[in-house]
C-alpha cells in the first residue's frame, strides 16, 4: 500500500515537472517576446551563410539562450528553408514568429525611388543600389532587344516606359520583374483621359514623353514647364524646328555644357533639333511625371521663343517675335560674357 502511494506521489510529481517544463518551453517558444534593441533589418541573399543569419538575429533580438534558439531553428529546419529577402523587425516577436517569417519568406517591401535621369545606364545604377540584383543585371535587361520589342518600344524610346516615381516592391525583385512592373505602371498612367489629351495635341504617348524630356531639361522652375511646353507645341504646329539647346547638349554628349556655341549647332545628329525638324528619335532624359503633365496641360499662348533670363535665376523670358527674342537673347549673352562663361 505504501509502495503504491509512493509510486503515485512520484507519478504526480513527474507530471507536475513535465507541465512546468512544458510551460517554460512554451513560454520561450510561443509566448516570450524578443524586442530588437533597434529596428532590426536583415538583407539575406541566396549566398548568405546560415551562421550569418543566426548571428544577426541573435544580436538584433539580444537572444541570451542561444541553445534554445538554435534548437528550435534546427527543429524547424531553418537552415534548409530560409528564404532570401529583406526582413525588417520593429516590434516584439516570439522565437517561432521570427523563424516562421524567414521560412515562408514574409519579406518587408522596400521603397524604390528614382527621379529624372540622363539614361537607362544611370537608372540601372540607381536601382542596383536599392534592390538585390546588381546594376549590371539591370542594364543587361534594359538593353535586351527581345525585352524592348516585347513591350512595344525600340532602343531609342524604351526609356519612356520607366516613369520616375516611388514604388514599393520586394528587395529580391529580378530585372525581368522590375521591367514588367514598370510596364504595368506605364499602362496604368496612360489613362483614356491622358491619351485623349495627347491625341488633341496630335501626339502619341511616346511623343509626349519625348517632348517632356526636353521640357525637363529646359527648366527647373515647375511653373514654367507648361509655358515652355506650349512654345514647343506652337513650333511643331507650324513645322518650325524646335531648336532646343538641351537636345544639342545631348548630341554633343557633354552634360556639363553651360553655353551652346554656333559650332555645336552644326553637329550632325538626329538629336540636333536645330538641323532636324520634329521631335528627336528618343528622350534626352527620363522625364518626370510633372514634365509629362506639363505637356499634356500645356499653356496656350502665342510664344514661339524663349531664352534664359539674364538674372540667371533659372527663369526664362518669352517672346512671340524673333525681334523681341533677339533683344532678350542679347541681354543673356552679355551676362554670360561678363561672367566669362563661354562654353
Amino acid at each position: 500500500m505504501k509502495i503504491r502511494k509512493f509510486i503515485l506521489i512520484q507519478l504526480i510529481v513527474s507530471i507536475i515537472i513535465v507541465f512546468i517544463f512544458s510551460g517554460i518551453l512554451s513560454y520561450h517558444i510561443f509566448i516570450k517576446t524578443y524586442d530588437p534593441k533597434h529596428r532590426c533589418e536583415l538583407y539575406i541573399k541566396p549566398t548568405t551563410a546560415y551562421d550569418s543569419v543566426i548571428n544577426q538575429l541573435a544580436e538584433c533580438f539580444q537572444i541570451k539562450n542561444r541553445f534554445l534558439f538554435e534548437s528550435i531553428a534546427n527543429y524547424k529546419h531553418l537552415e534548409q528553408k530560409y528564404k532570401p529577402g529583406y526582413y525588417r523587425f520593429d516590434k516584439p516577436l516570439s522565437i517561432t514568429q521570427v523563424i516562421n517569417r524567414l521560412i515562408v519568406g514574409d519579406q518587408t517591401a522596400v521603397k524604390v525611388i528614382f527621379n529624372s535621369l540622363p539614361s537607362l545606364q544611370h537608372l540601372a545604377g540607381i536601382i542596383g543600389k536599392q534592390l538585390m540584383p546588381d546594376s549590371a543585371d539591370f542594364i543587361k535587361e534594359f538593353t535586351n532587344q527581345e525585352t524592348i520589342s516585347r513591350y512595344g518600344f525600340n532602343e531609342e524610346t524604351f526609356m519612356v516606359m520607366f516613369l520616375a516615381n516611388t514604388y514599393e516592391m520586394w528587395w529580391t525583385t529580378t530585372p525581368q520583374k522590375f521591367v514588367e512592373r514598370m510596364s504595368v505602371e506605364y499602362q496604368r498612367f496612360w489613362t483614356i483621359e491622358r491619351k485623349n489629351k495627347a491625341e488633341k495635341l496630335n501626339l502619341t504617348p511616346v511623343e509626349v514623353s519625348l517632348l517632356a524630356s526636353i521640357v525637363e531639361k529646359e527648366t527647373v522652375v515647375e511653373k514654367e514647364m507648361p509655358i515652355i511646353a506650349g512654345v514647343y507645341l506652337n513650333r511643331l504646329r507650324i513645322k518650325m524646328p524646335l531648336q532646343a539647346d538641351p537636345t544639342v547638349i545631348f548630341a554633343v554628349g557633354n552634360p556639363k555644357i553651360k553655353r551652346v556655341t554656333s559650332k555645336m549647332l552644326e553637329i550632325d545628329s538626329p538629336y540636333n533639333t536645330y538641323k532636324r525638324l520634329g521631335l528627336p528619335p528618343g528622350p534626352i532624359c527620363l522625364p518626370s511625371i510633372k514634365a509629362i503633365e506639363a505637356v499634356l496641360n500645356a499653356e496656350k499662348h502665342n510664344y514661339l521663343y524663349f531664352c534664359a533670363s539674364p538674372e540667371l535665376d533659372g527663369t526664362h523670358r518669352f517672346a512671340a517675335t524673333s525681334h523681341e527674342h533677339s533683344k532678350n537673347a542679347a541681354q543673356y549673352r552679355q551676362k554670360l560674357n561678363a561672367l566669362k562663361i563661354f562654353n
